[in-house]
């Protein structure tokens, strides 16, 4: 799609919110679905009946029309990403994806799930939207962490946001859950089909997205960590994913696990989120969950000398995508960062063998860490 033409639908965005209240309420919109109901300053978005099952779900959300704009203009960059094409892979790299996904689908047995079952998961609110597709089979290998680029608000308004747009057919993009600040989780697409959030990797992946600009300095709360780690937990345990860094090449996962969406290239979108946040936190978080553990507050549980290599580490790797890559910057960034790695890697092994406290946590953090 041309940026002229992703422009002028988000601009349609935009005015519907604007003029939501002239329209009349009996008149079916261009998507097939009933229009929003509005008041002056709310929107009522309603949500896919089909997918409906559990009458205690909603049929709709609300959303303060200015939380609806503010979240279409941050998403932006997330429209159509139901597209398995995204530019800038090459076909040699298409036709590898899909043919681990054809081989995919002879081996696996997607558990049978029916068209109307509503699931669940602890902690979250069960709101299925319109944008999802069938796997043909195929079960996932990738937890895929996301950010919204939108901002956090008090309540339920921002992650309903979230779901109104992923609830509009022409939008064409969408997530398995929404998580914000406050904790508050809505599972959207059901881990059995397909979300789209990340191209070419669609057909593998359960998805989340936090609410988050990439400007706050954290990618979430304490709240948001555990929660994110309970989802996470949870969710690999189901599908029999690791909980570890996972791996892609071109258009093919070569390790299963967890990556964030800068880790999928062109293939998943060439997206950049989660950076600058890394990726360390939310496996440990699952980590802990899983072990049914508290969460600690980001990097807590590292010692003063661990926080400083780690820290090291991480910021001559922003340093280096921020400008094309290692080759495009200075030899002393790749110098200090091997530096920090192999002191990090020594430590680990120090830890392994000693007694000092949250031994796991730390192992599983700074392991995160060297990747």
């Amino acid at each position: 799609m041309s940026l002229s033409h992703r422009r002028a639908l988000l601009g349609a965005i935009v005015s519907l919110v604007a003029v939501l209240a002239a329209i009349a309420l009996g008149v079916a919109t261009d998507d097939g679905a009933p229009p929003p109901a509005t008041t002056s300053s709310v929107v009522t978005l309603p949500l896919a009946p089909s997918a409906i099952a559990d009458p205690g779900q909603p049929d709709a959300v609300t959303v303060p029309s200015q939380a609806l704009e503010q979240a279409a203009r941050a998403t932006e960059d997330h429209r159509g990403s139901r597209s398995e094409n995204p530019p800038g892979v090459s076909a040699g790299e298409l036709d590898a994806g899909r043919e681990q996904q054809e081989d995919l689908v002879q081996r696996d047995d997607l558990p049978n799930v029916t068209p109307l079952a509503a699931p669940s998961q602890r902690g979250c609110r069960s709101t299925f939207v319109r944008n999802a597709s069938s796997r043909r089979g195929v079960k996932p290998r990738l937890f895929v962490v996301h950010y919204t680029v939108s901002a956090n608000r008090p309540g339920w308004d921002d992650v309903n946001a979230i779901v109104g747009l992923f609830n509009t057919p022409s939008f064409a993009a969408s997530s398995s859950y929404v998580i914000d600040d406050e904790a508050h989780c809505a599972y959207i697409v059901r881990e059995s089909d397909k979300p789209w959030t990340q191209a070419g990797f669609n057909p593998v992946s359960i998805s989340v997205e936090m609410i988050a600009t990439g400007r706050e300095g954290r990618l979430t709360s304490a709240a948001g960590m555990r929660r994110l780690g309970q989802v996470i937990s949870d969710s690999t345990r189901r599908w029999g994913i690791p909980l570890q860094r996972g791996a892609v090449s071109g258009c093919t996962v070569t390790r299963a696990g967890i990556v964030d969406h800068r880790q999928l290239g062109s293939c998943g979108g060439g997206h950049v989120d989660i950076s600058p946040y890394s990726l360390a936190p939310v496996i440990a978080a699952a980590k802990a969950a899983r072990a049914g553990g508290t969460q600690p507050s980001a990097r807590s549980v590292l010692t003063k000398a661990e926080r400083t290599n780690v820290d090291e580490l991480q910021k001559r790797r922003l340093i280096a995508r921020r400008n094309g890559g290692w080759t495009k910057i200075a030899a002393f960034h790749n110098q200090r960062a091997e530096a920090a790695k192999a002191w990090l890697r020594a430590r680990l092994k120090t830890i392994a063998s000693g007694t000092t406290n949250h031994r796991p946590a730390r192992r599983a953090y700074i392991a995160a860490v060297i990747g």
